[in-house]
């Protein structure tokens, strides 16, 4: 018989699929059908199980987004598009449930998992207040948590399940169930922004004319940060860590500097470019690091944050890269997501940029890109009813 042998890797996940197959449990809904001259297929089933080491390589079928996908330990992943022919961004729109009255004058900041599945984002930045939205299936649907506050920022661990929220004014808020219950812990301030690392068990926040603060439970606990360069009240704007906690970046607006720490905040380094400083992001190690501008462009670092280069800030005579342009580094280093006034454009190189959506004078945008580039989140900065849901697709030539 003409068969062909497959790959290792592919027999591995037949092996497994068969075994789960047989496996006596709920979950087990995979069957194989030989039936038909055409041949056979193996199909795995649904599993609304959470991912974790007990069933790390695991596979099951998504319907939601039309996709095989397998356990890496810490999330569901739909497998990448990296040897496609020709991978582009496909966005939908996704409309909203009621986050509060008015518009909802989003918070900028974007807290998303590894993969893209889980996220979550805040309403509410101004007036009455509004909810935190939380998705679990790739920004397919999302569900109003907690109550109505005047939010200011999120942020999300690896796997999706530990998230934070910052109020402007209030606590920040902490939850280690995927976005399903909340609890504030830490003083009312505020606060401006919040990140964490990969486990989600160390965080730092900034306060706005203020402080920056770290926890290293969970959130459970908060205490200000004494180094000498940064134990006085700071106009920060934006923080960032890397997955072990131990690199951290902070970024000060109206004239101030970027301040940088490698041992978990203990102490801090201030950086020599005085600019108006916004959001700021890093790969896992810190070892790439990006800072965006105020009317400028987004400047890079390869060396951990010790000295940097500015990328363009102007694609086709428009500038993106303004008042409050948010950026987004992928794990890998290799694609970088900016936001701003009109645009959300991709880079590959700092320099030249691929617009992703339309360019929109009037629009105020903002994003996150999941750390395998493969899943953005983003929206209007003002508008209360939708989110633009981006994937990467094959299209084959």
């Amino acid at each position: 018989m003409g068969y062909t042998a497959a790959p290792c890797f592919f027999l591995h996940i037949v092996m497994a699929i068969i075994i789960a197959g047989h496996a006596p449990s709920a979950f087990a809904q995979t069957s194989i059908n030989a039936s038909g001259a055409g041949g056979g297929a193996i199909i795995p089933g649904a599993d609304s199980r959470a991912c974790d080491t007990t069933i790390e390589g695991s596979l099951r079928w998504n319907s939601a987004t039309s996709c095989t996908e397998y356990c890496n330990g810490y999330g569901w992943t739909c497998p990448p598009t990296t040897n496609c022919a020709s991978p582009v961004w496909a966005f939908q729109i996704v409309t909203l449930p009621t986050a509060g009255s008015g518009d909802y004058a989003w918070s900028s900041q974007i807290g998303i998992s590894y993969d893209g599945s889980r996220a979550v984002i805040a309403a509410g930045r101004e007036g009455a207040g509004g909810n935190l939205l939380v998705t679990s299936d790739y920004g397919e649907t999302w569900t109003a948590r907690d109550s109505l506050r005047i939010w200011s920022a999120t942020s999300a661990s690896q796997n999706g399940m530990v998230m934070a929220a910052t109020t402007y004014g209030g606590q920040i808020y902490v939850s280690i169930n995927g976005g399903t219950s909340w609890t504030a812990y830490g003083p009312s301030a505020n606060w401006i922004d919040i990140e964490m690392s990969a486990d989600g068990t160390q965080m730092i926040a900034a306060v706005e004319n203020g402080r920056l603060y770290r926890s290293t439970n969970t959130g459970a606990a908060w205490a200000a940060l004494t180094h000498a360069q940064v134990n006085t009240d700071r106009n920060w704007f934006a923080v960032s860590s890397s997955a072990n906690g131990q690199r951290l970046l902070a970024s000060e607006n109206g004239g101030g500097y970027l301040y940088r720490s490698s041992d978990g905040g203990t102490t801090w380094t201030q950086g020599t470019d005085a600019r108006d400083w916004r959001h700021v992001d890093m790969t896992p190690d810190g070892g790439i690091m990006i800072a965006g501008s105020g009317y400028g462009g987004v400047h890079r670092s390869t060396d951990y944050g010790a000295t940097w280069t500015e990328g363009n800030g102007v694609q086709d005579g428009y500038p993106w890269a303004t008042y409050s342009g948010h950026h987004n580094i992928t794990d890998d280093g290799n694609l970088v997501i900016s936001t701003s006034w009109g645009a959300i454009v991709s880079s590959t190189d700092q320099g030249n940029y691929q617009y992703l959506l339309p360019y929109t004078p009037t629009w105020q945008y903002s994003s996150a890109i999941s750390g395998n580039g493969q899943r953005i989140v983003s929206f209007e900065y003002w508008d209360g009813d939708t989110i633009y849901v981006g994937r990467k697709v094959c299209v084959q030539p």
